[in-house]
């Protein structure tokens, strides 16, 4: 309970501390968007073409979708650990999709937005914070007992979906 005030607290002062651009002219705004989108660095992406079932190589390892043993959760059921993680953050309703990776040592981690709760609540903040929030609670995930294909350990893409009420 307590992590996951802390969690809140720590996505609220993040977006609260993101700082706007000045009040410039259409050129000069360009220009700024132009130089902070080259210093930001892209997310990892682990997109796989629609229909087309193939593993992925990443951070130059495999990671697959199609495993003979897929990962297990430590906690029970995956989808009523996270219910249980968000039941009393009351920030909107949303449903944000994140994708993450299960590694071969069974922690969550290439956590990505697959759809953002913007998709719900048009205002700009919330949805952030609760993106933010619901990335959160999928990164610091118990231990997976990991994927196995061929009797050996693999990286293993999983898609879970975060309901805030």
């Amino acid at each position: 309970m307590k992590l996951m005030m802390f969690l809140g607290l720590f996505a609220l002062a993040a977006c609260q501390s993101q700082q706007k651009p000045d009040e410039t002219s259409a050129a000069q705004t360009d220009t700024v968007l132009t130089e902070k989108i080259a210093e930001r660095k892209e997310p990892v992406i682990i997109e796989n073409l629609p229909g087309i079932d193939a593993p992925v190589i990443m951070d130059e390892d495999t990671v697959y979708t199609n495993v003979d043993t897929p990962p297990v959760f430590s906690e029970g059921d995956l989808n009523d650990y996270l219910q249980e993680a968000v039941k009393d953050i009351h920030v909107g309703e949303a449903v944000p999709i994140v994708m993450f990776v299960v590694s071969k040592a069974g922690y969550p981690c290439h956590v990505a937005l697959r759809r953002s709760a913007k998709v719900f609540i048009p205002d700009s903040l919330i949805p952030r914070k609760i993106d933010s929030i619901a990335c959160g609670i999928v990164r610091d995930l118990p231990h997976f007992t990991p994927a196995s294909l061929n009797g050996e350990l693999v990286n293993y893409r999983m898609v879970v979906a975060v309901r805030f009420k």
